[in-house]
């Protein structure tokens, strides 16, 4: 099944003018973990509800809602582990490997 077929954004009311950026994101999230990202797994609906979440709070750009659901994923677009520092050594924040 081409992967065009498996992207259920439609069961979402998005703009669809949002949707070219949404499947750019999903297919570059799917590249990234190396998934088939077929309808009937469940990471599938979590990665396309966070990018639905992503954009309908405004961000369009692929990389970046691609970004964004790495790192709820707790990894990178490149497909690494996110380092998280330890409590009380700074600020927690999230940081991707050098």
């Amino acid at each position: 099944m081409p992967m065009g077929a498996t992207m259920p954004f439609s069961k979402f009311n998005v703009d669809p003018e949002h949707v070219e950026a949404m499947r750019a994101a999903f297919r570059r999230v799917c590249d990234v973990l190396q998934l088939h990202c077929d309808r009937d797994d469940p990471i599938t609906e979590l990665i396309v509800t966070k990018i639905v979440e992503l954009a309908r709070g405004g961000e369009l750009d692929p990389e970046r809602l691609c970004n964004d659901v790495m790192a709820e994923l707790g990894t990178t677009s490149r497909g690494s582990p996110v380092r998280r520092n330890r409590p009380g050594t700074s600020t927690g924040a999230r940081e991707e490997p050098n």
